[in-house]
């Protein structure tokens, strides 16, 4: 599993990565770390397209779109 943490462009904190059960994954939390968004076995244009509107590192998003793991590491 891998999981990394971002900020979207209206200031909410995003989980996302790489789980064995669920697969690609994306959450959103609001401000009182709720969640208010939480998609599971994502395609690797889903997360790229979530990911877009966030603060995640472009070589996260250029590696899942390349079928690589976000940080690069197999």
């Amino acid at each position: 599993m891998s999981r990394f943490n971002a900020i979207d462009n209206d200031g909410n904190d995003i989980a996302y990565g790489i789980d064995i059960a669920f697969g690609r994954f994306y959450t959103k939390y609001d401000k009182n770390h709720e969640i208010i968004v939480d998609k599971n076995n994502l395609s690797r244009i889903q997360l790229m397209t979530l990911l877009r509107t966030s603060n995640a590192p472009e070589i996260h998003i250029y590696n899942i779109a390349a079928d690589l793991h976000p940080d690069g590491i197999m």
